[in-house]
């Protein structure tokens, strides 16, 4: 059984669930705001509609098996995490659960894929990061998703920092001058040297926060300085989980603003290129074949539908559990941008207007 992630999976954990091509692939999304025996009603209602859905299909022979996978990750899973929301990944080869930031609608989804669009709006609108504390003593990493922040154990973290400031004294202000420098310089390459694994080849945003010397020295001397995208000047050897996430709060919202405006603003420079389609016709198509550079979506559309598997032409669909309907073509072209690379950004609803819910920049 796999265990629990702390956070929302990364680009290749998720790129490997996104990649399971099997019937039937079970999906159980469940909101974990309510207190956790509310949750557990829930989510036991929704493991038993997955029960007798899956049991009413005659041919598939390991129904009872998958239901027990289900079930055991059912209760096995804590639903006192903190986050938002939870999901639950089973098919014959996998079995996985995890937890998310944001909130789900409640449901089942049985189909050849994982319904992993929630896991992608997770990484798309709350904007993953990392968040590194420097104290007097102490330096810490952590890694974050929205509201979730989790710090980091291992790999050389937490960092050891006994390169204290000397206390203020009257007399040799530029031998203490010249000796803070120098501490704050080693500060700097122990930090360095600590970091560069677990940021190299990641463009996460970096939050650095700490006193004002320190975090002055790091956004000017860090070979990581390009990553540093924020700071908050704060002493940080007391700060509890909860302080941090919120004093860091701001800064990651303003960082999402930004990245949604700018896509907006491809969007209209994609218009006058040509390059530019909406609507969830027009849309699936040119995702499908890879054709997609940027996939704006509104938060909450969903298209139930049935696709034809030569033309790739699309007809609504109403009933989401008949077996050649697919639940969400939305959560499908998510997942076809992604696999071919592109972006995905996720804007809330009522932001692209008369766009059809859904609009693009294509790649030619």
């Amino acid at each position: 059984m796999t265990a629990i992630a702390p956070l929302p999976p990364d680009a290749l954990s998720l790129a490997l669930l996104q990649s399971t091509r099997t019937y039937p692939a079970i999906s159980v999304l469940v909101g974990t705001e309510d207190a956790p025996s509310g949750t557990q009603t829930r989510l036991a209602a929704l493991l038993a509609e997955a029960d007798a859905r899956l049991r009413a299909e005659p041919d598939l022979e390991d129904a009872g098996a998958l239901v027990a996978t289900l079930r055991e990750l059912g209760a096995t899973t804590p639903l006192d995490t903190g986050a938002a929301a939870l999901a639950l990944f089973v098919s014959r080869g996998t079995a996985t659960a995890v937890p998310l930031p944001v909130g789900v609608r409640d449901r089942v989804v049985i189909d050849e894929t994982f319904a992993t669009r929630d896991l992608v709006h997770a990484r798309a609108r709350s904007l993953r990061y990392r968040v590194l504390t420097v104290g007097d003593r102490v330096g810490r990493l952590y890694e974050g998703l929205g509201p979730v922040l989790e710090q980091v154990h291992g790999g050389g973290f937490p960092l050891e920092l006994p390169f204290r400031d000397e206390p203020e004294r009257q007399d040799r202000a530029h031998e203490r001058a010249g000796r803070r420098d120098e501490l704050l310089r080693r500060m700097v390459q122990t930090v360095d040297a600590a970091a560069a694994p677990h940021l190299r080849g990641d463009p996460s945003p970096l939050v650095v926060v700490g006193a004002e010397r320190r975090v002055a020295a790091l956004r000017t001397a860090s070979r990581h300085r390009d990553l540093i995208s924020a700071a908050v000047v704060r002493p940080a050897d007391r700060l509890t989980l909860a302080e941090l996430a919120g004093l860091v709060r701001p800064q990651l919202d303003g960082m999402l603003a930004a990245r949604r405006e700018e896509a907006l603003r491809e969007l209209d420079e994609a218009r006058g290129a040509r390059r530019y389609a909406a609507g969830i016709l027009e849309a699936w198509p040119l995702a499908a074949h890879g054709r997609v550079a940027l996939l704006v979506v509104e938060e909450g559309f969903a298209y139930p539908a049935r696709v034809d598997p030569l033309t790739s032409a699309v007809e609504p669909a109403e009933d989401v559990t008949a077996p050649d309907v697919v639940d969400d073509l939305v959560d499908e072209a998510i997942e076809a941008v992604l696999a071919s690379r592109g972006r995905v950004v996720i804007v809330p609803d009522g932001t692209l207007g008369d766009a059809g819910r859904i609009a693009l920049c294509s790649r030619w």
